[in-house]
């Protein structure tokens, strides 16, 4: 399990909101909190209470199962894994997979403070403050 209220919480902050359908930074069709999903899109308006519904059960149909197989997710708290729900849900399963090896490394190795340092990715992307504050919140809660 996980604590949703405060991963919708931080994930309410800082994805936005846009309840009608807008293109992300790749071009993708998107609504309300950056869902994808074609049965949002195709209706082409959201309330936040509806996008907010639609986050946790990304989380958890796509986020979760990546996650809970990890050798490490049982020994992590509860800030630890909104941390890490925020943080894959944001940048997807498969860049956490693929493009994080230094925080993969740490984890495995319950190597707290070096897997905080290492929630990092997008984090030098100087075009986006906002995602710079993301994963400072993401480093901060993880540490707590």
């Amino acid at each position: 399990g996980y604590d949703s209220n405060t991963v919708l919480k931080l994930i309410d902050d800082f994805e936005g909101f846009k309840d009608k359908v807008y293109k992300d930074g790749k071009g993708i069709d998107t609504i309300g909190h950056g869902l994808t999903d074609k049965k949002y899109i195709s209706k082409g308006t959201i309330t936040k209470e509806e996008s907010l519904s639609g986050v946790k059960s990304h989380i958890d149909k796509e986020v979760m199962p990546h996650l809970k197989n990890k050798p490490y997710w049982n020994n992590l708290n509860d800030n630890q894994k909104s941390a890490l729900i925020s943080y894959v849900f944001n940048i997807g399963s498969g860049n956490f997979n693929t493009k994080s090896p230094s925080l993969q490394k740490a984890l495995n190795a319950s190597n707290w403070n070096e897997a905080a340092k290492q929630i990092d990715f997008g984090y030098n992307d100087k075009k986006n403050p906002g995602l710079r504050k993301r994963r400072d919140k993401e480093r901060q809660l993880f540490l707590q």
